[in-house]
């Protein structure tokens, strides 16, 4: 098995490349990965890419987290002002 994977080591990054990026594009990613060619030939910028990523996600998530916090807010001093008027 080895020496199959050693023996087509180019063709096997080429294909998990193809993959990759057409996952990564699939899930939304917000990243460049036109440049990625290789695994192996290009680790710095899958990880800058990757690590790019995640950010964005991150990012995605606090903002969507701070909406609605917001709209919890907003709902819970409707409630309480209707309470004091009716009171």
């Amino acid at each position: 098995m080895l020496g199959f994977v050693r023996a087509h080591k180019e063709r096997i990054d080429e294909i998990i490349t193809r993959w990759l990026k057409r996952h990564l594009q699939r899930l939304g990613a917000e990243v460049d990965l036109n440049q990625l060619n290789s695994l192996v030939e290009d680790k710095d910028m899958l990880a800058e890419n990757l690590e790019n990523w995640a950010q964005q996600e991150r990012e995605e998530g606090e903002k969507l987290g701070i909406e609605k916090g917001e709209k919890l807010g907003i709902e819970k001093t409707a409630r309480n002002l209707l309470k004091l008027g009716g009171a």
